[in-house]
């Protein structure tokens, strides 16, 4: 059993971090587009992400999580957007999802990180996927720590995930 995996029966539970701040500075050298507005292609003829920048093209966001719900939490500033980037195959994470944000004059990004690779490897359900975007997009990106409320307003209120639900 690997550190923070916990076997319980048949279920896998997984612990997961709390969420980390970086500064936008970290947040542009990074491979995937946390930026991104849509979900559309990017320009063929510009990179994505900041438009100063030269290089490769950056990762599109897979999907976006709009966030719902009326009350937010304290721990953590919530995305000012309400509209998450969600990047897969970020497999070298070292835990099966991670949230991150950036504070910028415009207001609080979050980003959304998942280990697709270990996600597999723990043989993962789709609902068990759906419990990790929650924790992350519905708990952590609406501004939730762990413990913080309870578990019916912050799906982020234990550090694990149970990830074959």
């Amino acid at each position: 059993m690997s550190e923070g995996e916990n076997h319980q029966g048949e279920e896998v539970w997984e612990e997961v971090p709390e969420p980390e701040e970086i500064d936008e500075e970290e947040a542009r050298e990074l491979p995937i587009d946390v930026f991104a507005e849509d979900e559309s292609e990017p320009d063929e003829s510009e990179p994505a992400g900041a438009m100063g920048l030269a290089g490769r093209p950056k990762r599109r966001p897979d999907r976006f999580i709009d966030l719902r719900g009326g009350q937010f939490g304290h721990t953590f500033p919530h995305d000012t957007n309400l509209r998450v980037p969600v990047f897969f195959e970020q497999n070298h994470i070292r835990t099966i999802g991670h949230s991150t944000f950036v504070r910028r004059p415009a207001g609080i990004r979050w980003f959304v990180m998942i280990n697709s690779q270990r996600m597999r490897q723990l043989n993962a359900t789709q609902r068990g996927m759906q419990l990790l975007l929650n924790h992350e997009a519905q708990g952590h990106c609406r501004g939730y720590g762990h413990g913080e409320a309870n578990s019916q307003a912050n799906p982020a209120f234990s550090p694990r995930v149970l990830v074959n639900a």
